[in-house]
């Protein structure tokens, strides 16, 4: 399976206060390779840092996973860093 991850848009606010951090989040996708859900894991204590990562992972997309040939729901864990320079 692979993901083609959309890019996070980093939340205006948290740029105006230099805000960074690293969120960490569960995802599952169906046996389409639709994201069907996504939660924090880690969060990086920023809400909207946090809420622009899911925000990414649900624009995402991904092939279906296939185990002995049938196409199926896999999870997995994506990390997301958030840096001011």
């Amino acid at each position: 399976m692979s993901c083609d991850i959309a890019e996070p848009y980093y939340p205006t606010v948290s740029l105006q206060r230099r805000e960074s951090g690293s969120v960490k989040l569960k995802v599952k996708a169906d046996r389409e390779g639709k994201i069907a859900s996504v939660e924090v894991l880690e969060s990086s204590n920023r809400p909207l840092l946090d809420a622009a990562a899911i925000s990414a992972m649900k624009r995402s997309r991904c092939t279906p996973y296939y185990a002995d040939g049938q196409a199926v729901e896999v999870g997995f864990t994506v990390p997301f860093t958030f840096s001011v320079n």
